[in-house]
């Protein structure tokens, strides 16, 4: 190819540009994916740093308690901003962190207690393993498998139990009348 100037109104120069104008909006609708993904793989990452490296996979009991203490991962930073608040009463802070922190925490306990909360499934060992394996970038999440999960409570075995609420069949009461359904006239019994 030659190392010709284009003219600017050919049709070299048009595809030339539609070419850059795609990478830039490729590239821009990267970066905001990316931004959208960012608090999913922190949450993924977190599991991951907090694993036990001993267990396989995990019961619902555990799982459930594991994320009870990724809910309460910033109830330390909270205490100590309530600190500086009690330290400079009167003085106007920064409400600001705060209040992203108290927001975070209520969205994500709704989230864990209605509709469950969305982490990688712990109770398939295979899927632990590649959780273990997983390099934390965004683009290899999706070999993840992710499930909700909401708070286990333990039921007592006797409350499991359940006794037969069907009435035994008596010899004078006989068999439940069948019931016959003719399209022109309905529901019609029929006789033993």
């Amino acid at each position: 190819m030659s190392n010709k100037p284009v003219h600017p109104f050919s049709r070299k120069a048009r595809i030339l540009v539609r070419a850059q104008h795609r990478d830039g909006k490729l590239e821009t609708k990267k970066k905001i994916q990316s931004k959208n993904l960012l608090p999913e793989v922190e949450k993924i990452r977190w599991f991951r740093d907090n694993l036990d490296e001993e267990k396989k996979s995990f019961s619902l009991a555990a799982i459930s308690e594991f994320i009870e203490v990724y809910l309460a991962r910033f109830d330390e930073e909270l205490a100590e901003i309530q600190a500086k608040k009690e330290k400079y009463k009167g003085q106007v802070q920064s409400r600001n962190r705060e209040d992203i922190l108290l927001k975070i925490r209520e969205q994500e306990r709704a989230a864990f207690t209605t509709t469950g909360f969305m982490i990688p499934d712990l109770t398939k060992p295979k899927n632990v393993e590649i959780l273990r394996d997983w390099d934390g970038e965004a683009g290899t999440m999706d070999k993840i498998t992710q499930r909700r999960f909401k708070p286990f409570v333990e039921v007592e075995a006797s409350a499991m139990a359940v006794e037969s609420s069907a009435p035994a069949q008596s010899p004078s009461t006989g068999p439940a009348p069948v019931i016959k359904f003719d399209m022109k006239h309905g529901p019609m019994e029929k006789k033993g």
